[in-house]
């Protein structure tokens, strides 16, 4: 038991160095290949329960192998929302982002609800005994809870840039911007890999659109003065 909480708490903090550092991000991410990893490590967990089942291995194989698998999603998601939280104070103070009932409550209702059943799920504040699976997967769901309650699936336009998902945008990136249908604004931005990278803002309310507009007109304005002076100083942009 004492084992299994060692190397459940490694990789606990293993994999929240790896969520934090940023090699994982999920504007950028492959579906196909974390599908994959998720179909294998199924299987691997599955066979060690058909193993537990026909006396193969002890209790304990099985039960070692979730929560460690448990403490790594957890770790990594604590990770993922440290290295968030960080591009938010980053990217300034938020000017403008699309406004609905499930962006603006909805999901924050349902990470609250994520995070109380995590605790729930610890048994931590229960009179059952504290299991090292109990524990590693009541802070998965809590960690899953925190990023959903941080994250955004809309793009922020904020006073230092644009922030979508896991993705900061600096101001100074940012090139133009115009509306290709009546509801969506399309903003121009210079990647890292120097080709253009666009993001799509649906606006549907008329007043809104008018907000988006004039804030947006500001960050350009702002990241051209920016490039001027970067120009006027002797550094390339």
């Amino acid at each position: 038991m004492l084992l299994i909480y060692l190397l459940s708490l490694l990789a606990m903090f293993g994999f929240l160095r790896v969520g934090s550092s940023g090699i994982i991000r999920l504007h950028s991410i492959r579906f196909y290949p974390w599908i994959q990893t998720a179909m294998l490590l199924a299987l691997i967990l599955t066979g060690l329960q058909i193993s537990y089942r026909l006396e193969w291995v002890s209790h304990s194989v099985p039960a070692g192998a979730m929560s460690i698998f448990y403490a790594t999603v957890a770790g990594l998601l604590f990770g993922m929302s440290i290295r968030l939280y960080r591009l938010k104070r980053r990217s300034g103070n938020l000017y403008y982002t699309p406004r609905n009932f499930w962006s603006d409550h909805g999901l924050d209702a349902a990470a609250l609800l994520l995070i109380l059943f995590g605790l729930y799920r610890t048994t931590l504040f229960q009179d059952l005994p504290v299991t090292p699976i109990r524990l590693s997967s009541g802070f998965s769901l809590i960690a899953l809870g925190i990023y959903s309650w941080i994250l955004r699936p809309v793009p922020e336009l904020r006073s230092r840039g644009i922030l979508f998902l896991d993705l900061h945008i600096p101001v100074e990136k940012l090139l133009s911007s115009r509306w290709s249908e009546e509801t969506v604004l399309e903003i121009d931005s210079q990647s890292e890999e120097e080709t253009i990278r666009t993001i799509y803002l649906q606006v549907p309310d008329e007043i809104e659109r008018r907000d988006a507009d004039q804030t947006i007109t500001k960050l350009l304005v702002h990241a051209e003065e920016l490039r001027k002076e970067e120009t006027s100083s002797g550094i390339s942009p």
